[in-house]
Protein backbone atom coordinates (compact mmCIF):
# COMPACT_ATOMS: atom_id res chain seq x y z
CA UNK A 1 0.00 0.00 0.00
CA UNK A 2 2.86 2.35 0.74
CA UNK A 3 4.08 1.81 -2.81
CA UNK A 4 0.67 2.77 -4.24
CA UNK A 5 0.51 5.92 -2.11
CA UNK A 6 4.05 6.86 -3.14
CA UNK A 7 3.14 6.33 -6.81
CA UNK A 8 0.19 8.72 -6.48
CA UNK A 9 2.40 11.33 -4.81
CA UNK A 10 5.22 11.06 -7.36
CA UNK A 11 2.81 11.05 -10.30
CA UNK A 12 1.22 14.34 -9.20
CA UNK A 13 4.45 16.07 -8.18
CA UNK A 14 5.10 18.63 -10.96
CA UNK A 15 8.82 18.76 -10.13
CA UNK A 16 9.15 14.99 -10.64
CA UNK A 17 6.66 14.65 -13.50
CA UNK A 18 6.06 17.95 -15.36
CA UNK A 19 3.93 16.16 -18.00
CA UNK A 20 1.30 14.81 -15.61
CA UNK A 21 -2.16 14.85 -17.22
CA UNK A 22 -4.95 15.30 -14.67
CA UNK A 23 -7.56 14.19 -17.20
CA UNK A 24 -5.89 10.78 -17.24
CA UNK A 25 -5.95 10.62 -13.44
CA UNK A 26 -6.70 7.19 -11.98
CA UNK A 27 -6.28 8.05 -8.29
CA UNK A 28 -9.81 6.93 -7.48
CA UNK A 29 -8.97 3.49 -8.88
CA UNK A 30 -5.96 3.37 -6.56
CA UNK A 31 -8.15 4.50 -3.66
CA UNK A 32 -10.61 1.69 -4.43
CA UNK A 33 -7.75 -0.81 -4.55
CA UNK A 34 -6.40 0.43 -1.22
CA UNK A 35 -9.82 0.06 0.39
CA UNK A 36 -10.22 -3.43 -1.12
CA UNK A 37 -6.80 -4.55 0.08
CA UNK A 38 -7.43 -3.15 3.55
CA UNK A 39 -10.74 -5.03 3.80
CA UNK A 40 -9.27 -8.26 2.41
CA UNK A 41 -6.53 -8.18 5.03
CA UNK A 42 -8.92 -7.47 7.91
CA UNK A 43 -8.20 -3.77 8.17
CA UNK A 44 -10.73 -1.05 8.87
CA UNK A 45 -13.35 -0.17 6.30
CA UNK A 46 -13.72 3.31 4.87
CA UNK A 47 -15.40 5.74 7.25
CA UNK A 48 -15.52 8.67 4.83
CA UNK A 49 -18.31 7.40 2.56
CA UNK A 50 -21.49 9.44 2.71
CA UNK A 51 -24.76 7.56 2.66
CA UNK A 52 -25.28 8.78 -0.90
CA UNK A 53 -21.87 7.57 -2.08
CA UNK A 54 -22.37 4.16 -0.49
CA UNK A 55 -25.80 3.92 -2.06
CA UNK A 56 -24.41 4.87 -5.49
CA UNK A 57 -21.79 2.15 -5.15
CA UNK A 58 -24.23 -0.54 -4.07
CA UNK A 59 -27.35 0.24 -6.11
CA UNK A 60 -26.32 2.68 -8.83
CA UNK A 61 -27.71 6.08 -9.82
CA UNK A 62 -31.21 4.94 -10.83
CA UNK A 63 -32.21 4.27 -7.22
CA UNK A 64 -30.56 7.37 -5.75
CA UNK A 65 -31.24 11.05 -5.51
CA UNK A 66 -28.29 13.17 -4.36
CA UNK A 67 -28.86 15.58 -1.49
CA UNK A 68 -27.82 19.22 -1.40
CA UNK A 69 -25.70 18.32 1.66
CA UNK A 70 -23.59 16.07 -0.61
CA UNK A 71 -22.42 19.06 -2.65
CA UNK A 72 -19.17 20.93 -2.19
CA UNK A 73 -19.61 23.90 0.15
CA UNK A 74 -19.14 26.64 -2.47
CA UNK A 75 -21.64 25.05 -4.87
CA UNK A 76 -24.05 24.25 -2.03
CA UNK A 77 -24.03 27.90 -0.95
CA UNK A 78 -24.91 29.12 -4.46
CA UNK A 79 -27.63 26.50 -4.92
CA UNK A 80 -29.25 27.33 -1.57
CA UNK A 81 -29.48 30.98 -2.62
CA UNK A 82 -32.14 29.87 -5.09
CA UNK A 83 -34.53 29.32 -2.16
CA UNK A 84 -34.21 32.99 -1.17
CA UNK A 85 -35.16 34.38 -4.60
CA UNK A 86 -38.79 35.44 -4.88
CA UNK A 87 -38.97 37.43 -8.14
CA UNK A 88 -38.56 36.14 -11.69
CA UNK A 89 -36.25 38.93 -12.83
CA UNK A 90 -33.90 38.26 -9.90
CA UNK A 91 -33.99 34.53 -10.70
CA UNK A 92 -33.20 35.16 -14.35
CA UNK A 93 -30.27 37.43 -13.46
CA UNK A 94 -28.92 34.95 -10.92
CA UNK A 95 -29.10 32.03 -13.36
CA UNK A 96 -27.25 33.98 -16.05
CA UNK A 97 -24.60 35.51 -13.75
CA UNK A 98 -23.57 32.44 -11.68
CA UNK A 99 -21.24 30.11 -13.61
CA UNK A 100 -22.34 26.97 -11.73
CA UNK A 101 -25.66 27.07 -13.58
CA UNK A 102 -24.08 27.50 -17.03
CA UNK A 103 -21.66 24.63 -16.34
CA UNK A 104 -24.62 22.41 -15.45
CA UNK A 105 -26.56 23.51 -18.54
CA UNK A 106 -29.25 25.45 -16.67
CA UNK A 107 -30.20 28.88 -17.97
CA UNK A 108 -32.90 31.53 -18.29
CA UNK A 109 -36.35 30.70 -16.85
CA UNK A 110 -39.69 32.28 -17.65
CA UNK A 111 -41.71 31.25 -14.57
CA UNK A 112 -40.96 31.13 -10.84
CA UNK A 113 -42.52 27.67 -10.69
CA UNK A 114 -39.45 26.37 -12.55
CA UNK A 115 -37.16 27.31 -9.66
CA UNK A 116 -37.55 23.93 -7.91
CA UNK A 117 -36.81 22.10 -11.16
CA UNK A 118 -33.60 24.11 -11.51
CA UNK A 119 -32.72 23.33 -7.89
CA UNK A 120 -33.29 19.59 -8.38
CA UNK A 121 -31.40 19.49 -11.69
CA UNK A 122 -28.39 21.35 -10.27
CA UNK A 123 -28.18 19.03 -7.26
CA UNK A 124 -28.44 16.02 -9.60
CA UNK A 125 -25.71 17.38 -11.89
CA UNK A 126 -23.22 18.28 -9.16
CA UNK A 127 -24.14 15.37 -6.89
CA UNK A 128 -23.86 12.66 -9.53
CA UNK A 129 -23.20 13.52 -13.18
CA UNK A 130 -20.09 15.60 -12.56
CA UNK A 131 -18.49 12.88 -10.39
CA UNK A 132 -19.49 9.95 -12.59
CA UNK A 133 -15.96 9.34 -14.01
CA UNK A 134 -14.43 9.38 -10.51
CA UNK A 135 -17.15 7.05 -9.24
CA UNK A 136 -16.46 4.64 -12.11
CA UNK A 137 -12.75 4.66 -11.22
CA UNK A 138 -13.54 4.00 -7.55
CA UNK A 139 -15.76 1.08 -8.53
CA UNK A 140 -13.01 -0.32 -10.76
CA UNK A 141 -10.61 -0.23 -7.82
CA UNK A 142 -13.15 -1.82 -5.48
CA UNK A 143 -13.45 -4.75 -7.89
CA UNK A 144 -10.02 -5.86 -6.62
CA UNK A 145 -10.58 -9.16 -4.83
CA UNK A 146 -14.28 -9.04 -5.76
CA UNK A 147 -14.84 -6.57 -2.89
CA UNK A 148 -17.41 -4.44 -4.74
CA UNK A 149 -19.63 -7.46 -5.43
CA UNK A 150 -19.36 -8.54 -1.80
CA UNK A 151 -20.30 -5.03 -0.62
CA UNK A 152 -23.31 -5.06 -2.94
CA UNK A 153 -24.34 -8.53 -1.81
CA UNK A 154 -23.94 -8.06 1.94
CA UNK A 155 -24.61 -4.38 2.60
CA UNK A 156 -27.13 -3.66 5.35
Amino acid sequence: MKMMMKTIHVKKNKEVNPYYDFEDDEDNTCTGRLISLALIHGGPGPHFFTESLFSLLTSGPADNVPYVDDLEEDIKKEVLKLNEIEHINVLQDYLTEEPIFAIAGRHFKKRMEEKQTVFRDIVQFYGFHRVRPALKQLKNGLETGNVLNLIKKYHC
